[in-house]
């Protein structure tokens, strides 16, 4: 979440880039949500993560779950859309039909809530770290080296890989 927000904030808001910075910040929510919606077995927590920011994180979690729910995920609060079409009439008969769709494409970059969201992520993906992937690495870092299958491999081009250091001989988990 934190890359895409940060890729968010380097597509300048300007009309020809609306699209791609509404992209942008409905993948981060659409992630964001994911975490409370998986079922897959975790030893932390979404509420752990929530607890960690206190009341506030609590509030923001709300506030970007409707942004999920109202408008991201199923379009229907007015609050994110709206669509009014009006008809000009000249003489008693009708001139001109216009249909106006209003969509929200997100939050300006410097709005409070695209902060907050920022700020959210980083301290849930600190808390993360220092309770969840730090340890794994601690762990893992104390065990006789084994040898490992293969990675998948990149032959089409739609797999992203990338690798995360849990654990150095220098810096340790980094804690």
């Amino acid at each position: 979440m934190s890359m895409v927000l940060h890729e968010r904030q380097s597509v300048p808001d300007k009309p020809s880039n609306a699209f791609v910075r509404r992209a942008l910040w409905e993948s981060a929510v659409v992630s964001y949500g994911r975490m409370e919606a998986s079922n897959k077995r975790r030893a932390l927590t979404h509420e752990d993560l929530l607890a960690a920011g206190g009341e506030a994180a609590v509030e923001l979690h709300a506030e970007i779950m409707g942004w999920r729910d109202g408008h991201v995920a199923h379009r229907y609060s007015p609050d994110f859309e709206v669509v009014e079409v009006r008809a000009e009439y000249m003489d008693d008969e009708v001139d001109l039909v216009t249909a106006i769709i209003s969509t929200a494409v997100g939050p300006r970059d410097d709005a409070v809530i695209a902060r907050r969201f920022r700020e959210h992520v980083q301290l849930l993906q600190d808390t993360l770290w220092q309770r969840y992937l730090a340890p794994i690495g601690q762990r893992v870092a104390g065990q006789p080296a084994v040898g490992s299958d293969d990675l998948p491999t990149d032959d089409d081009g739609g797999r992203l890989q990338a690798a995360l250091n849990l654990w150095t001989r220098q810096d340790g988990t980094g804690l």
